[in-house]
C-alpha cells in the first residue's frame, strides 16, 4: 500500500461539528448541554467536566464500568457510540451514572426502533455493536451527507476484501487517534499526542484500534454517530471502490484501484501546494 490508506494525508481525526449553539445554564432547569454528531467520549467528558455538570474522570471510569456494561448489554469496551447525538440538560454536580442513564436513553429507542431494519441488512450481518462501531468510522471521515453511502461502501468493501488489496483493513485515520485518546501515553506513539495523526502512529501495532496494522473493526466505536451515518450503513451506496481521499474541497475522491487512489493523492498533493 506504501503507506497511503484512505487518509494517509489528512491529518485530522474527523470533522468539528461547528454547528453548536452557545452553552447557558437555564434558570430553575440546570445546565444545557449539548453532544453534536462526532463527539467521542473524551470530548464530551471534558464538556461536562467544564461546565460543572460531573468530573472528567469520574465520567470516564464509569462510561469503561464492566458492570455497567453488562448491565446494559453493551458488548463494547465502553458506552462510545451508544450516546445519541442531541441537547440534555442536567443538574450542576450530578452523579455521573445519572448522566449516562439519561445520555444512553434516547439512543436505545432509537436502536430499537431501527432493529428490524438492521436485521434485513442481508449483506454482511451485522451487530448492534458493529453497526454502530461502522457508523462512527462513518462520522468521522466525512461530514457530507451524500458521501457517506459511498464511504460506508468502501468501507463493508474493505471488510469483505480479505484476500484482495486491502486485505481486510479498514486504514482509517480517526481510528489510530481514538487509540491514542483511550490508551494514552500508554502508546508511546501517542505521547504528545494533541489531535493529529502521526505516521508513527499509523505504524504503531500495540494501538488496537490502528485499522492501518489491524484488518476489520477496531473493538468498538471512536464517536457517537449520527443517524445519518447508522442509516448510510444500512443503505451504502453501489459500486467496488475500496479508497477515498481528501480532494482539498472539504470532499473526497473515491477510486476503485490503488492507482487511481494514487493519482488522487498526487492531485491533493499539488493542490496543497
Amino acid at each position: 500500500m506504501g503507506g497511503l490508506g484512505l487518509g494517509a494525508l489528512v491529518l485530522h481525526v474527523g470533522p468539528e461539528r461547528l454547528h453548536d449553539k452557545a452553552l447557558q445554564v437555564l434558570p430553575g432547569l440546570g445546565e444545557v448541554v449539548v453532544v453534536p454528531e462526532g463527539f467521542h467520549l473524551h470530548q464530551l467528558a471534558a464538556r461536562l467536566e467544564a461546565q460543572g455538570v460531573c468530573s472528567r474522570a469520574d465520567f470516564l471510569a464509569q462510561a469503561h464500568e464492566p458492570a455497567l456494561l453488562t448491565e446494559l448489554r453493551i458488548e463494547g469496551p465502553s458506552v462510545e457510540g451508544y450516546i445519541h447525538p442531541a441537547t440534555y440538560v442536567f443538574e450542576r454536580d450530578a452523579v455521573p451514572r445519572r448522566v449516562l442513564g439519561k445520555l444512553l436513553e434516547k439512543r436505545r429507542v432509537w436502536l430499537d426502533a431501527h432493529a428490524a431494519e438492521r436485521a434485513a441488512f442481508t449483506e454482511r450481518p451485522l451487530t448492534e455493536l458493529q453497526w454502530l462501531t461502522l457508523a462512527s468510522l462513518v462520522e468521522r471521515e466525512t461530514a457530507r451527507a451524500d458521501e457517506r453511502p459511498r464511504v460506508a461502501r468502501v468501507f463493508l468493501n474493505r471488510l469483505a476484501d480479505v484476500e484482495g488489496p486491502t486485505r481486510g483493513r479498514l486504514q482509517s485515520d480517526p481510528t489510530a487517534a481514538y487509540g491514542c485518546w483511550e490508551k494514552g501515553e500508554e502508546l508511546e506513539s501517542c505521547r504528545g499526542f494533541r489531535g493529529l495523526v502521526s505516521a508513527e502512529m499509523l505504524r504503531d501495532a500495540k494501538n488496537p484500534y490502528n485499522t492501518y496494522r489491524f484488518a476489520g473493526l477496531p473493538p468498538g466505536p471512536i464517536a457517537s454517530p449520527s443517524e445519518a451515518s447508522l442509516l448510510a450503513v444500512l443503505h451504502p451506496a453501489a459500486g467496488d471502490e475500496l479508497y477515498f481521499v481528501a480532494d482539498g474541497t472539504g470532499r473526497h475522491t473515491f477510486s476503485r484501484t490503488f492507482e487511481e487512489h494514487r493519482q488522487a493523492v498526487e492531485r491533493l498533493k499539488v493542490r496543497e501546494n
